[in-house]
């Protein structure tokens, strides 16, 4: 190379290079001394601190020591070849990135194929100028700065998803935490959850009611993932409040909706389905609001009712009176099976796009299908015919069966009666006129003060269904007139709410008082319910109902006031009921002996 060359570089372009501090360093390895003066030359002018080899192993000794920022290799070198010193540099500087520019003055096409193959990120034919030399290193010089851009926004990106994963968790377990897994795990339930990422927008919760029901609450939020699961907070706190204070599915509806509204964006909202199943198993009321319609099968008839969407998804604004009448009721046996899901089930999709469908999912339940085999097809069913397809959907259902086991006591020890004895002597009497009994349901008022005045947890359920049924019974029969008789026809129940529910709309005049109080007993305490209305009365016996073997569709509540308390009796031709249930200082089960 002339000194000419060497001055055109000097004039044309060092200056193009903004000298980095510290200097950038190359490593220069070639066995001609000659070659590696001139390339120190060059390389110097274009700012670059110069480290020389004269072969690939002494080239890999200053690439581990001096650590440069690029290479230049000579391909033909005594000891180990350029090819052999690149892949062991490649190795050594790892995740770093080192660009190695080949020097050689062979150009044959497989000599070019085993640069590149060798790791090279670019080769230079001899004779060169100095300005392509400058270009390909200007060149290399981007790529590693792009590189290291690129490695420092991988590095932020990985500490990022880090983060990101460590809320998700702190989120998931959050989540998880305010489901009540011991009730999704009641023997008489079973749950198929698969959500459609880490979050589900699927909300599933069940929880006992006071009177020792099994409320079901299924939702589906609009999309799927965090946004989709940003409520599960606020739904889950009204739900399991509201249900273990008494609160009627159409309150709890009400009260959810109106927390959404609040909360949620406009486009978001909550399709759901809410279940109960009565403590005597002998009833399933449920409301839908733009979930898939849930279905009862009963062994040996097959499908026998579809509780159809016919309310609003919550969030958009349902009044108290829409739900109420989007509610249905249905009279279910022992080993009935009530099946809700999510519109994941159904909307599943197969790696060609078919969708599951309802049809599908219904030829598990004929009348001839074994009962406790339909859930388990069902799911196995879903997952072969996904098969490798992305789930693009949360996917959730429950099996409700009514198998007798509600009516068992709920355990509960948290409250000792030796540590914590209720307290007594005290007597509250609460009024209800035309409006009152519009509007409000005395039973969640009634058990919250029982509880402050330190109630047994043990005895709550006893204690709400006699309040309930003596209530009801004022309530339907002493105020309302209505006769019970129309719960025995096979649409009776329905039809009975819906009576119920009109001439509670209409009511202009009457009274229910209702008085409650504990006095002591002994080792015992009593409490004393009265509850009289401004009814007309009507005939009473003396002698107690008969609980075992009343099948029919009214008067076994009466039965199960008298069962569980030690005196009910009737006053005031018979518009004044008072209940007497003794306080054990032990657990009482409700239905023994």
């Amino acid at each position: 190379m002339t000194r000419e060359t060497i001055s055109s570089s000097r004039a044309a372009g060092v200056q193009d290079l903004t000298t980095p501090t510290p200097k950038l360093k190359a490593l220069v390895a070639d066995d001609a001394p000659s070659n590696r003066r001139v390339l120190e030359a060059l390389l110097s002018h274009l700012g670059f601190l110069v480290v020389t080899a004269q072969d690939g192993e002494e080239a890999i000794e200053r690439f581990g020591a001096e650590r440069p920022d690029v290479v230049l290799l000579d391909v033909v070198m005594p000891r180990m070849d350029g090819f052999d010193a690149c892949r062991r540099i490649k190795e050594m500087a790892k995740e770093q990135f080192v660009p190695v520019l080949f020097l050689t003055a062979l150009t044959e096409e497989d000599v070019v194929a085993k640069c590149i193959d060798a790791g090279g990120d670019d080769f230079l034919s001899r004779p060169f100028s100095a300005s392509v030399l400058r270009a390909k290193i200007k060149a290399l010089d981007r790529f590693r700065a792009l590189h290291a851009t690129m490695r420092a926004q991988a590095r932020d990106l990985e500490g990022h998803q880090a983060r990101m994963l460590r809320e998700i968790e702190l989120g998931t377990e959050v989540l998880s935490r305010i489901i009540r897994a011991d009730d999704l795990a009641a023997s008489n339930l079973h749950v198929l959850r698969s959500p459609a990422s880490m979050f589900s927008g699927d909300l599933l919760m069940v929880a006992r009611t006071p009177s020792g029901g099994q409320r079901v609450f299924l939702g589906d939020f609009t999309g799927h993932g965090l946004p989709a699961a940003i409520g599960a907070l606020p739904v889950s706190e009204i739900f399991y409040s509201r249900t273990s204070s008494g609160v009627q599915i159409p309150d709890l509806v009400c009260h959810i909706d109106a927390k959404l509204q609040a909360i949620l964006p406009d486009g978001v909202f909550l399709a759901a389905c809410v279940l109960e199943l009565t403590s005597d198993e002998r009833r399933l009321i449920a409301w839908n609001g733009g979930i898939p319609d849930a279905i009862v099968f009963r062994p040996g008839a097959g499908i026998v009712r579809r509780f159809e969407s016919t309310g609003l998804p919550l969030g958009l604004g349902v009044t108290a009176e829409e739900a109420s009448r989007s509610l249905c009721v249905e009279r279910v046996r022992p080993g009935d099976r009530v099946y809700i899901y999510s519109d994941g089930v159904i909307e599943l999709a197969a790696p060609g796009g078919e969708m599951f469908g309802q049809e599908r999912l219904e030829r598990f339940m004929p009348p001839t299908a074994a009962p406790e085999e339909i859930f388990s097809s069902v799911v196995g069913s879903l997952e072969n015919f996904r098969g490798g397809a992305e789930q693009l959907d949360d996917v959730t259902m429950i099996e409700v069966v009514a198998d007798g086991s509600l009516l068992q006591p709920q355990s509960d020890g948290s409250r000792s009666m030796k540590e914590h004895p209720p307290l007594f002597g005290w007597k509250f009497t609460l009024d209800m006129g035309p409006a009152a009994l519009r509007a409000l349901n005395p039973l969640p008022l009634l058990m919250g003060h029982l509880k402050e005045l330190r109630l047994p947890h043990s005895q709550e359920q006893a204690i709400y269904l006699i309040l309930a049924e003596l209530y009801t019974n004022a309530l339907d029969h002493g105020v309302l007139k209505l006769d019970s008789s129309t719960k025995e026809t096979s649409d009776g129940f329905a039809q009975y709410h819906e009576m119920r529910e009109e001439a509670l709309a209409l009511v202009s005049s009457g009274l229910i008082r209702i008085s409650v109080g504990i006095e002591r007993n002994g080792p015992d305490y009593l409490l004393r319910v009265q509850v009289q209305d401004s009814g007309s009365g009507f005939s009473f016996s003396p002698c107690r109902s008969a609980l075992d073997g009343n099948e029919g569709a009214s008067g076994r509540g009466i039965a199960l006031v008298e069962h569980l308390c030690e005196t009910v009796t009737y006053t005031a031709g018979g518009t004044c009921a008072e209940a007497i249930y003794r306080i054990h200082g032990a657990s009482r089960e409700m239905l023994g002996p």
